[in-house]
């Protein structure tokens, strides 16, 4: 279920709905990344703090898009980098908020989660589903796998785009996020970053 974000009307509304049932205010989509000790290990179908759920591997669905996201009264130091780094969110993610969530174990984790992150739609894998079954969010793809199919001048974009990195990465000291295969994924022409490596 999907809160509306029209104030006024906060009605839920099923997933599958573009607009909600009551207002006919437009219900946005706002699919996070987490971040943090042990993001990976919530399942799908988990709610975080009454308002995230977990769609796949480390993907969340903000449920309730019209509230403001958790904050903490002291910025920790993982996330200087990313507000250090937003004239280049092009290619990053942005810091969207902050949840604690409780894993089958019992153990309490808390979770960064990430805006504008590196995936995309994937449409389901059978077609004899129902037309309101929603596409699922996965990771882009990586670059050394999108590497070998792509031509001479869309390398060569993607290592210009690399180099141009480099430096502002370097000066907050997660150039090394350049160097792990898994954190650089392609979107087209784009180099997009799933998160930020120390």
């Amino acid at each position: 279920m999907i809160q509306c974000p029209n104030y006024s009307c906060q009605a839920s509304n099923a997933e599958a709905n573009q607009f909600c049932h009551q207002c006919q205010a437009p219900l946005p989509r706002r699919f996070l990344w987490a971040v943090g000790h042990r993001a990976g290990d919530f399942s799908a179908g988990m709610l975080i703090s009454d308002r995230y759920l977990c769609k796949a591997p480390q993907i969340f669905l903000d449920t309730k898009p019209g509230l403001p996201p958790g904050t903490l009264s002291d910025i920790p130091s993982p996330v200087l980098p990313y507000l250090r780094l937003t004239p280049h969110r092009l290619y990053l993610p942005q810091v969207y908020g902050w949840a604690d969530g409780t894993l089958e174990s019992g153990d309490v984790v808390r979770l960064m989660f990430l805006e504008n992150p590196a995936i995309q739609m994937t449409p389901p894998d059978s077609t004899d589903l129902p037309e309101d079954t929603q596409e699922s969010p996965q990771p882009l793809p990586p670059l050394h796998v999108t590497w070998p199919s792509a031509s001479a001048f869309q390398q060569l974009h993607w290592l210009w785009q690399i180099t141009q990195l480099w430096q502002p990465l370097s000066n907050e000291h997660i150039a090394s996020t350049l160097l792990s295969d898994h954190l650089i994924r392609v979107e087209g022409s784009l180099i997009r970053l799933l998160q930020l490596h120390s």
